[in-house]
Parts: C-alpha cells; sequence; structure tokens
C-alpha cells in the first residue's frame, strides 16, 4: 500500500509518499512545494494541486491522509481551508484526516520537535537524509501515523 501524507499550507505544504509492504514501511519520496510570494492565491493553489497530482499519479497512491489541523488566526484559517479545498477536488478522492495530537501519540513523539527524530528512526533513514523542512518530515509523520492506526504496521517503543 502507498500512502500519500500531506502537511498543508499555503506557503510550503509538505508531503511524503511511503510504502508499507509485508510490514515494512519505505520512504519513496518526501518534499514541500514552494510557493513564490509574489504569485496571488490562484496561482499558488494551481501550484500546490499539480505539484501533489504528479506526486500522486507517479506513485500509484492507494490512501491520501492530511493532518488535520486547527489555525487560531482567522486569516491563516481561511488560507488552509482554501488549500484544502482545492486539493480535495484536484484529486477527486477521499482524503483521510488525523488529528496532530493522535499523530505525535502514535509517533511517540512528545513535541512538535521531537516528530522527525520518530519519522526518521521508524523509516531507518541514513545519517545524512536530510527532510526538505519540518513541513516534509510532518506529512512523513501523518503518513506513518495512519499507517499505525490502521493496523498496516506496528508501532514504536517507548
Amino acid at each position: 500500500m502507498k500512502i500519500l501524507g500531506l502537511d498543508l499550507s499555503l506557503n510550503s505544504p509538505g508531503y511524503a509518499v511511503v510504502e508499507v509492504k509485508n510490514g515494512k514501511v519505505k520512504l519513496l519520496e518526501s518534499g514541500i512545494v514552494k510557493a513564490n510570494p509574489k504569485h496571488n492565491l490562484n496561482q499558488k493553489l494551481k501550484r500546490i494541486t499539480s505539484h501533489l497530482l504528479r506526486v500522486y499519479w507517479d506513485h500509484e497512491i492507494d490512501v491520501v491522509v492530511r493532518e488535520n489541523s486547527f489555525v487560531k488566526f482567522n486569516k491563516a484559517t481561511k488560507a488552509l481551508e482554501r488549500v484544502v479545498g482545492a486539493v480535495y477536488v484536484s484529486f477527486g478522492v477521499e482524503i483521510e484526516e488525523i488529528a496532530p495530537q493522535k499523530i505525535k501519540k502514535l509517533m511517540n513523539a512528545n513535541s512538535k520537535e521531537t516528530v522527525e527524530s520518530s519519522v526518521r528512526k521508524f523509516l531507518n533513514l541514513a545519517e545524512d537524509f536530510t527532510f526538505e523542512s519540518n513541513d516534509a518530515s510532518d506529512a512523513g509523520a501523518v503518513a506513518l501515523a495512519f499507517a499505525i492506526e490502521n493496523e498496516l504496521i506496528g508501532g514504536m517503543e517507548k
């Protein structure tokens, strides 16, 4: 099964493709979609959706899952809602959601700062591997948490 994990935002949404095969997990691709600050909202949304659709089709994704987050600032919430809406419409598939608190719990991470190290350990990444940003590693955590929650793979030991 191939899972596309998403950490959506307007300026640098993160994504990670994780493959689960026979109880083993492997990172196939991760990154962010960099937005041009000079672009208007529609241009940013087109860039985000076209990039994520390319990832979706290139990897023949089985499940798309996103972090279901709440932003406390009205302007940021409106921007995030637009990104989420554009992604939902573009993909034309059901997108699963998982809460940030559940992701941390399933990844055995007690803070946002420890999420990346948990993802690195879980995926057994090489010492020199670096995520493009926290958004990309967070997307990896989203995909992994979904796999753990749905018992596709075992959880991390404390």
